[in-house]
């Protein structure tokens, strides 16, 4: 992966591919960012990698990030950097990797590395940063105590050294393991708290995360209306930004409520485009939810062959998938 890969927005994607608005903002960031490491000459240096590999995520190009993060790591481990705290940085971006294609075991085993590493050289970040990922692995196994404290210990160290983000985030994570334990209120009171730091540190992607789980939570209360406004506001944000991961569940989200109203028609066409923009980035984790989803409405609309070809088509893929485990 290399720098003339990021010349040109058109890099970035298919030839002759019609390219939506929000992965032209994404492009933009990463070319820009491109341009200013080749001006000032430190293309090399592994931090600048771990920025270009960030900027592809943003993009929705898993293949270029994971090439950025694995040349960072790299280089991190070379005597001539010896630097230990960039070591578990890229760990934990080549675990969001892996929990992005689904591969649970290999998102575990970096997480695990990259908490050992922190707490043998006192990262602080990187041990708060590494506990919480390891919750999210938690929650999605439903084994849900060891994930609530692996979340408190996170939030205690963000609160304990001042790392805004983090405790945004982990007050988030502790909302969705409330909600699937079926706590709403307590659920509701923290994503409310998430939302409030998120926008006091003006973090965007955060804020989207923050209202799509609010708004599931006035779908699972039955506020379909309140939902879809709530879904709606997540989606503007998440086209701001740029950001084709969480633009595919802002869809998928208001799917389910068109679903729920009755407009099938609107429903499969908002969950088509959220698989469609899913496949396309390489996001293959849960990729089953909406493929069965389809099933549903297909089944509800009297197509029974095509539902059934889709529910085998999801019941494959849970099995496949390393979530499952």
């Amino acid at each position: 992966f290399k720098l003339s890969t990021l010349k040109s927005k058109d890099n970035l994607f298919d030839e002759n591919q019609h390219i939506p608005q929000e992965e032209i903002v994404a492009a933009g960031k990463v070319v820009k960012l491109a341009s200013d490491i080749e001006r000032e000459g430190f293309l090399f240096k592994p931090k600048t990698e771990l920025e270009l590999g960030e900027a592809s995520l943003l993009a929705g190009k898993l293949e270029i990030a994971e090439g950025y993060f694995n040349q960072a790591l790299r280089n991190f481990m070379m005597p001539k950097f010896g630097d230990k705290e960039g070591e578990v940085e890229a760990r934990i971006r080549l675990g969001t990797i892996a929990i992005m294609r689904g591969k649970t075991t290999d998102a575990e085993e970096y997480y695990n590395q990259s908490l050992d590493l922190s707490k043998q050289i006192c990262y602080r970040k990187g041990e708060a940063k590494s506990l919480g990922n390891l919750g999210n692995i938690k929650k999605k196994r439903g084994e849900y105590d060891d994930a609530k404290k692996l979340y408190r210990e996170c939030l205690m160290i963000a609160r304990e050294v001042g790392y805004s983000l983090i405790e945004a985030n982990s007050l988030d994570h502790l909302g969705t393991l409330e909600r699937a334990r079926g706590e709403m209120d307590e659920a509701e009171k923290l994503h409310q708290e998430s939302l409030h730091c998120f926008r006091l540190i003006k973090n965007r992607q955060g804020e989207a995360t923050a209202l799509n789980n609010l708004g599931w939570i006035a779908k699972h209360r039955g506020a379909l209306n309140k939902a879809k406004e709530i879904f709606k506001e997540a989606s503007s944000i998440n086209r701001e930004i740029g950001r084709p991961a969480g633009i595919a569940s802002d869809l998928y989200n208001l799917g389910i409520i068109e679903k729920i109203l009755g407009n099938l028609e609107h429903s499969k066409s908002l969950i088509e485009e959220s698989i469609m923009i899913r496949r396309k980035v390489g996001i293959e984790g849960d990729l089953d939810r909406p493929i069965m989803v389809l099933g549903i409405i297909a089944k509800m609309r009297g197509e029974f062959g095509e539902a059934e070809i889709l529910f085998q088509e999801s019941l494959a893929i849970a099995q496949k998938s390393e979530d499952r485990i």
